[in-house]
C-alpha cells in the first residue's frame, strides 16, 4: 500500500508547480515526478495508475483546511480574499477575490486559483480584455513616457505600436510585458534604454539585474556571501577570472544569457570554470533563474558546514 508521505509528495509536486492534479491515466503518464512511473508505482505500492489517481483525489487523505489555502493564495497572488463558501471538498470551496492592482472582483473556486499563473483575469492574464479596463495600460505607457500609436488591442498578447515621447522612435511592444515588466528595461524605448547591464544595490555594483536579484534572494537564507573573489586567490589559476559569489566551498556564477551561437564563448568559459572548481575541491553552481535559488540553497548551505 502507498504511504501518506508518498501521497503528500505527489500532491505537492503538482500544487507547487502550479499544475492540475491529473484525473486520467493519460494525463498522469504525460507528467509525473521521477521515480513514480507506471512500473515503479506497481512495484513499490502494488497499485495501478487508476488506483493511484483515486488516492490522489481522495480529499480525506490530504485534506488542507481553509486557512492553509488562504495563506497559500495570498502569498502567491496580489489579491484580497473577500469571501469563502466552504464545501465538503475544501478545494472546491467557492471564493470571491479582489485584485489589489486593478480592483477587479471575481468569483471562482480554490482549485481553479491554485493552478493559475496569475491571480487576476482582468489585468494580469495574457487573455485579459484590455478594452474593458485600459487604465493599467495607459498608466504603464505614461510611466515609460510612451504614446499609443495604434488602436487598443483585443488582449494583452496583441502587439501595439507605441512612440517614445523623448526621441519619437516608433516600436512594437506586447502589452502584458509593458504592464507587468520582468526587468527595468522591458518594453522601454530601444533607442533610449541604457545598454549598460550593471546595477547598484546597497552601494555595491552588480554585473546585471539577475545577479543582484539572485544575491538578494540568497541573503534570505545565507548571511555571509563573498563577492567578486578572484579564482587565483583560492588556488593556482592562470586566468584572470572573478567569480560572482563565494559561499564556503561553493562558487556561484550568475547569468541568463540564451544558449545561442554568439554566447558560445561565454558558455565555454563557464565549463572551464566548473572544471577548475572540481579539480580544486569546490562546488560550482551556475544560476540562470531566481526560481533556482531555493532548490540550490540546500546544497550551498551543506557545503559551508
Amino acid at each position: 500500500m502507498i504511504d501518506e508521505e508518498s501521497i503528500t509528495f505527489l500532491k505537492n509536486y503538482y500544487i507547487n508547480n502550479n499544475k492540475k492534479i491529473p484525473t486520467t491515466v493519460k494525463e498522469y503518464e504525460a507528467d509525473f515526478p521521477r521515480g513514480y512511473g507506471r512500473t515503479a508505482i506497481s512495484t513499490k505500492f502494488g497499485l495501478s495508475c487508476k488506483q493511484l489517481l483515486a488516492k490522489l483525489h481522495d480529499n480525506s487523505k490530504l485534506s488542507k483546511d481553509i486557512e492553509y489555502w488562504k495563506k497559500y493564495l495570498l502569498e502567491k497572488f496580489d489579491i484580497t480574499i473577500l469571501n469563502i463558501q466552504k464545501t465538503a471538498q475544501v478545494r472546491k470551496s467557492l471564493i470571491t477575490i479582489s485584485c489589489n492592482k486593478c480592483g477587479f472582483t471575481q468569483n471562482t473556486n480554490i482549485e481553479n486559483l491554485i493552478v493559475r499563473k496569475t491571480g487576476c483575469t482582468a489585468c494580469q492574464s495574457g487573455n485579459a480584455k484590455i478594452k474593458d479596463n485600459p487604465t493599467l495600460l495607459f498608466k504603464a505607457l505614461n510611466e515609460k513616457e510612451l504614446t499609443l500609436r495604434s488602436e487598443l488591442p483585443n488582449n494583452q498578447l496583441d502587439k501595439i505600436l507605441v512612440a517614445c515621447n523623448k526621441c519619437k522612435t516608433d516600436f512594437y511592444v506586447i502589452p502584458v510585458k509593458l504592464m507587468h515588466p520582468q526587468t527595468d528595461n522591458t518594453s522601454t524605448c530601444p533607442n533610449c534604454r541604457s545598454t549598460d547591464r550593471r546595477v547598484v544595490y546597497n552601494n555595491e555594483l552588480f554585473g546585471s539585474q539577475i545577479e543582484r536579484d539572485v544575491y538578494i534572494e540568497l541573503t534570505k537564507y545565507i548571511p555571509n556571501i563573498e563577492r567578486q573573489v578572484r579564482y587565483s586567490s583560492l588556488a593556482s589559476c592562470s586566468r584572470k577570472w572573478v567569480m560572482d559569489m563565494l559561499i564556503g566551498k561553493t562558487i556561484i556564477e550568475v547569468s541568463n544569457f540564451a544558449k545561442k551561437p554568439h554566447n558560445n564563448s561565454y558558455y565555454s568559459n563557464l565549463k572551464e570554470k566548473k572544471s577548475w572548481a572540481e579539480d580544486n575541491g569546490f562546488i560550482f553552481i551556475h544560476i540562470s533563474k531566481i526560481s533556482e535559488v531555493k532548490t540550490l540553497v540546500k546544497d550551498i548551505v551543506w557545503s559551508t558546514s
